[in-house]
């Protein structure tokens, strides 16, 4: 059994025993780092990559391999969302909440421009992640926050950014109780054009993680709405700012997830905006690459 299997009974007891669990993980993750245990594949420099393509790439090349649970076709989603972001001109802070060992928080490093802060949100942060962050960021600024998201609120760093977020991914405790207050501070945050992350939402083991999304959105109706869903993610902005994300999912997205390699897929949107204006990603189905609801499969209404 690893270290931390056998550190987890106490390890989230209280702060000290975070503290020491924390550092002892990082120790090993040291002592693996220096024996050359861990290899990465890494970019051929000569390799031509558009520009709005070159993070996707380097993530690719450097840290895909890390241990973690983010889905190819989701991290190619994340660089089509990014780059439809940059093209708008929205800029902003991204924060990550659970990071584990870095690697969606990698490439949220990847697409944060120099004068961005990207801010870790862990109480277990650690050294791994962190070192793979810093390598990335030599020029921009790491805002690292060793500490239970529910305690957000008493940071002045995350609080002086109120309204300055454009991305936040929100993969942190699976409870109803943490999903509830990560959503609601994240709500806070988050910039008028801004996205908000959220894992593991619609999955079988974790549906409280989606009945906390949904009655968020109930709650703040008008205000935020669900927009895309897809491969374990749900993506939430401010409903005033939906229109340009709902019209590049209908009219794009497909073709700039085929630049990424990603072909296999179909975007639906199966009810009327009236009802639910949100597309869904797939695995592809049949002969559809978008597909309407079952009564008009060619009809895609935003």
């Amino acid at each position: 059994m690893g270290l931390i299997h056998k550190l987890t009974p106490f390890a989230w007891s209280n702060r000290l025993s975070r503290s020491v669990t924390r550092k002892a993980v990082d120790l090993a993750y040291l002592a693996r780092h220096h024996r050359g245990s861990r290899s990465r594949k890494r970019l051929d420099p000569t390799l031509a990559v558009a520009a709005a393509l070159a993070p996707l790439a380097r993530y690719r090349a450097e840290y895909e391999c890390l241990s973690g649970w983010l889905r190819p076709e989701a991290a190619a989603t994340w660089s089509c969302l990014f780059a439809f972001q940059e093209e708008r001109g929205i800029r902003g802070d991204l924060m990550e909440i659970g990071i584990f060992k870095g690697k969606s928080a990698a490439l949220i490093a990847l697409h944060a421009g120099p004068q961005e802060k990207v801010m870790l949100v862990d109480p277990m942060l650690r050294r791994e992640a962190t070192d793979a962050i810093q390598d990335i960021r030599v020029s921009g600024e790491v805002v690292l926050i060793r500490d239970l998201s529910e305690n957000l609120a008493g940071h002045q760093q995350v609080m002086s950014r109120i309204g300055h977020f454009r991305w936040i991914h929100v993969d942190g405790e699976h409870s109803l109780r943490a999903v509830a207050n990560d959503l609601r501070i994240s709500a806070r945050l988050l910039a008028e054009d801004g996205v908000i992350c959220l894992d593991d939402f619609m999955s079988s083991c974790y549906p409280q993680v989606t009945i906390a999304a949904f009655r968020f959105l109930e709650r703040l109706e008008g205000e935020f709405t669900l927009f895309l869903c897809g491969f374990n993610k749900g993506y939430i902005c401010r409903t005033a700012a939906a229109r340009p994300y709902l019209e590049y999912l209908r009219d794009r997205l497909l073709d700039d997830l085929e630049q990424r390699d990603i072909r296999e897929v179909m975007v639906c949107k199966t009810t009327d905006p009236d009802e639910l204006n949100c597309f869904g990603l797939v695995p592809r189905k049949r002969q559809f690459r978008y597909k309407g609801p079952d009564w008009a499969p060619d009809r895609i209404r935003i």
